[in-house]
């Protein structure tokens, strides 16, 4: 029986292993433990254990960390509870005469410091749901259509790059995927035969959906299929039928019964509630392009999408009820999501989707097949399973790099041993919120090491900032960089029609601009590729001394008449350019450019000058900044070195001075950078960061000299910089 149940199923069995396999690979070290939201389930699910099932948050429902609390009982608390008494008669008599102070004087050892067991724990319960989600798919497609969509589907599913990524974190959305999954399966039995018990499965999968992430989108496709057997036994009063009335009561009571505290709490929790309500913009109606892109281009690939548009349009032509059945929960999410708020900003959210995405496309092959049967069945499913992996070639690509990569050491390892090892003494090193391991924090003890903040809300955030305050090191994390590059995700007209993020128009931006100008002063590297970038990347810059000779006048700027004044470059579609005006007064004498801020990183420039490979250029000009808030910085001069005279795009190397503070008084400000081996022409500019800015530019001078101030920290040596732009500024949150 049971070879013949093999036997009859051994593509099906390849395929929920491979997707097994895949999901658990690189769980550890996997991500790192400071997931912003993760221990909403794994601390969660050991707070209700050691609280009666009391959550200790109310922004998420229990529903995920109620199923981990029950998994870590049935299978992983009983291994550490064993390792603790089987050598230890003390502990196995607490255990037995007073069980509850065991668990509570055992609690890190049983959990984990930090609760570090409990997170590897949901981390594979979550990649068990995932890969349980794809043999759940199976039997759908095969219930609605028939083996071969199930097949497909399944197939498509295994290899998803969101779905793997998703995997690997203990969030709710891959659980979500399987209830979505689970309550349409349901759905296909009740337009079979509708009786009590299969409305009840319907409710329960959507019930439990609900509990797990407060998402009522899973009760859609109920109704529509109540609909449907009305219409089809013409009978309007069945939309009332006791079996469906009864199966929404028991929803709630399933809600309830996992999470007994909520109504108690009920002023905490929709306080909590409202904070995402306003994070997610909801009710602002808005269509918000963004995340068709990501889906298109990495979290589903170009040809796995194009198979489900082919496999939308037909089935909705072939399978209209069937269509509308799946399609009312994918268009309920999609429109939330991507229109009635910017949940889609926050990718994770389609991985609830995914499964129901994947029946297009298995639908679309199961058409492919049939066509293809014409030439023997044999024949129909070798080329059948030759195409669609070839048409998902870049999901599996991308999955088996980010699994990989997920099961390589931690950047944050690779950089402790660097600071361990290689790290000067006495040094002050900036760092933005970087969160550093014992044998770092040890390193920085032992070596004396001064930390400062690197804080983008605040400042300073460049290098001729951090030479103000005279830093010899600068630490970046690539992480929290995107929470001030990631607005290009607003603006469609920078990513429609490209199959990358919009990379110039970033370090086009004042902190892009930092960051490639950093770029020339590296001295470590610990990151990974893009597929896994939602791991914490680290470089480590080496800050060099300002220039104390500037050596002769190249150019100077003086603004006294409207033929001085610099050209606006760098304009970005549907963006409004800097705007500049000439004013009569100046500094000292007459004539002055006035700049005013739009929000966008554009510029004005000078006319190019023919620059020298190895010589140092010097800027030096007044910039009198105004702002609504005194106190505040912006405005600043930037340098461009360029091989050819491509003016309008970034150069080669660049270099920014410090912004001037928004004080209403004349500051000089100073930027300085050696001309690369390449480069034959300079551009100087003066740019903004922030929109609500003004400021006045005047006698702006350009140096040029054979003297390099000596370089500092010999014993560190530069390296190549070689850190790509993807691993740099994500595609994505996590």
């Amino acid at each position: 029986m049971i070879k013949k149940i093999i036997k009859n199923n051994i593509l099906l069995i390849c395929i929920v292993a491979f997707a097994l396999f895949i999901r658990l690979y690189g769980l550890y070290p996997g991500y790192p433990d400071n997931h912003p939201d993760e221990s909403s389930s794994y601390s969660t699910a050991v707070h209700i254990i050691y609280n009666f099932l009391k959550p200790d948050r109310f922004d998420y429902p229990a529903g995920m960390s109620f199923v981990n609390a029950l998994a870590y009982l049935i299978f992983f608390v009983p291994f550490a509870v064993f390792k603790i008494v089987i050598f230890n008669i003390d502990a196995l008599f607490q255990l037995i005469l007073s069980p509850h102070n065991f668990f509570v004087q055992h609690k890190e050892i049983i959990f984990g410091n930090r609760d570090v067991y409990a997170m590897y724990w949901t981390r594979a319960v979550t990649a068990f749901f995932g890969a349980g989600t794809v043999l759940m798919l199976y039997f759908t497609g095969k219930k609605l259509f028939n083996k071969e969509v199930g097949l497909f589907s399944a197939f498509f599913l295994s290899v998803n790059y969101l779905h793997v990524v998703r995997s690997h974190f203990g969030l709710p959305d891959i659980y979500n995927g399987f209830y979505i999954t689970m309550t349409i399966f349901a759905c296909a039995l009740l337009l079979e035969k509708p009786t009590r018990k299969r409305y009840l499965l319907a409710t329960f999968g959507a019930g439990l959906m609900f509990a797990t992430k407060y998402q009522i989108f899973a009760f859609v496709p109920i109704v529509v299929t109540v609909i449907f057997i009305a219409i089809k036994k013409r009978n309007f009063l069945y939309l009332f039928n006791k079996d469906f009335i009864m199966s929404i009561f028991f929803s709630v009571g399933l809600f309830i019964f996992i999470n007994p505290y909520y109504l108690f709490n009920i002023q905490n929790a929709m306080s909590q509630n409202g904070n995402d309500v306003r994070r997610y913009q909801m009710g602002l109606i808005l269509f918000r392009p963004y995340a068709y892109h990501y889906l298109f281009h990495w979290g589903i690939g170009n040809l796995p999408s194009i198979a489900i548009i082919v496999g939308i349009i037909f089935m909705a032509l072939k399978k209209t009820k069937k269509f509308l059945l799946i399609s009312s929960f994918v268009f309920a999410i999609f429109f939330f999501m991507t229109i009635f708020s910017q949940g889609g900003m926050f990718t994770r959210n389609f991985a609830n989707v995914m499964p129901l995405l994947m029946l297009y496309a298995g639908f679309s092959f199961s058409l492919l097949f049939t066509y293809l049967r014409r030439f023997g069945k044999q024949t129909a499913l070798v080329i059948s399973l030759f195409i669609i992996i070839l048409v998902n070639i870049e999901p599996i690509k991308n999955s088996v790099v980010l699994s990989h990569s997920y099961a390589q050491r931690w950047n944050a390892d690779e950089l402790s041993d660097w600071l361990d090892e290689k790290m000067p003494k006495n040094v002050t090193i900036l760092h933005y919120q970087s969160f550093f391991p014992i044998k770092a924090m040890n390193a920085f003890q032992s070596k004396h090491t001064v930390l400062k903040d690197w804080d983008y809300s605040k400042g300073p955030n460049s290098l001729a900032e951090f030479q103000e305050i005279e830093a010899d090191l600068a630490l970046l994390n690539t992480n929290p960089l995107q929470s001030i590059t990631y607005w290009w995700r607003g603006y469609s007209e920078l990513y429609l029609g490209s199959n990358k993020v919009p990379f110039y128009f970033i370090e086009n931006g004042f902190y892009g601009l930092s960051i490639k100008e950093l770029s020339r002063y590296t001295i470590f590297e610990a990151y990974k590729p893009w597929q896994s970038h939602y791991e914490n990347n680290y470089v480590v810059y080496k800050i060099p001394q300002k220039p104390k000779e500037f050596g002769k006048k190249l150019k100077e700027y003086t603004f006294s008449s409207k033929k001085e004044m610099w050209e606006k470059r760098g304009n970005f579609l549907g963006q409004e350019p800097i705007r500049s005006a000439w004013f009569e007064q100046g500094k000292d004498n007459k004539g002055s450019m006035v700049a005013t801020s739009s929000g966008s990183p554009s510029r004005l420039a000078s006319e190019p000058i023919s620059v020298k490979k190895g010589k140092l250029y010097s800027v030096k000009g007044w910039i009198k900044t105004v702002s609504s808030s005194d106190g505040e910085r912006d405005g600043f001069f930037r340098i461009d070195f360029y091989k050819d005279k491509s003016f309008e795009k970034i150069g080669e190397a660049v270099a920014i001075s410090p912004r001037a503070f928004a004080t209403g008084e004349w500051s000089e400000q100073r930027v300085s950078l050696v001309a690369p081996i390449n480069a034959q022409y300079m551009t100087v500019s003066f740019q903004f960061n922030n929109a609500y800015f003004s400021s006045i530019v005047d006698d702006v001078s350009i140096f040029e000299t054979d003297i390099i101030p000596e370089e500092t920290l010999k014993e560190i040596p530069y390296i190549p910089s070689t850190i790509p732009l993807e691993s740099m500024y994500y595609n994505t949150f996590i």
